[in-house]
């Protein structure tokens, strides 16, 4: 009798779950692709047909296609495609709102930032000597001496807190978005330039 018992309540419970998984409904990490023709939304971008900036149109949609419906790059939120100070194509897998929507970058900008630098200094428009002084005259004496590559190599010396939201990055978003550089010249240093 108990076995019978145990049977249909391990029945019950099965059916049950299985009519609650059809209930509950996960929403999908991403937003179908449907194009990546940018708005003319009036915020000083000049914007250009794939073909026209030389890029093949067709290629490019399958790239979106399959950033939008691949589930190993989930977490791209946005893509676009500028050439020629144009905006050529974009497209925001996740919310559309996004498009205005502040998202904290982390680590993404080092790249960018080092090859700008180096092409910079290819160019003898930049040294790794160079001192932020140099490019901020109104910096604090305590921060004078931080060079570009103590920039570079995350040896400035600045106290700050890199721990996302509890840190200086979340009072960076929620306080000062718009004047980041005298928000981190502001900070207080915890060591020499250099040292660590």
């Amino acid at each position: 009798m108990w076995k019978k018992r145990t049977v249909e309540y391990v029945a019950l419970i099965a059916l049950f779950s299985i009519i609650l998984a059809s209930c509950l409904k996960e929403d999908p990490l991403k937003v179908p692709f449907q194009s990546f023709s940018p708005a003319h939304l009036g915020d000083g971008w000049e914007i250009a047909e794939p073909a026209d900036a030389g890029i093949d149109g067709e290629a490019l949609k399958e790239v979106y296609r399959y950033v939008h419906e691949e589930d190993n790059v989930w977490h791209i939120r946005s893509l676009l495609v500028i050439r020629n100070n144009k905006l050529i194509a974009e497209s925001y897998m996740k919310d559309p709102d996004d498009r205005t929507n502040l998202h904290p970058l982390w680590s993404c900008t080092k790249g960018f930032i080092g090859i700008l630098t180096g092409i910079a200094a290819d160019k003898k428009l930049i040294s790794m000597e160079d001192k932020i002084s140099d490019f901020f005259p109104g910096a604090p004496s305590n921060k004078r001496e931080i060079t570009v590559e103590n920039l570079l190599t995350m040896q400035s010396g600045i106290n700050y807190n890199n721990d996302g939201y509890n840190g200086e990055d979340g009072k960076l978003f929620r306080e000062v978005p718009s004047n980041s550089i005298d928000f981190v010249l502001g900070l207080d240093m915890h060591d020499s330039p250099g040292t660590s």
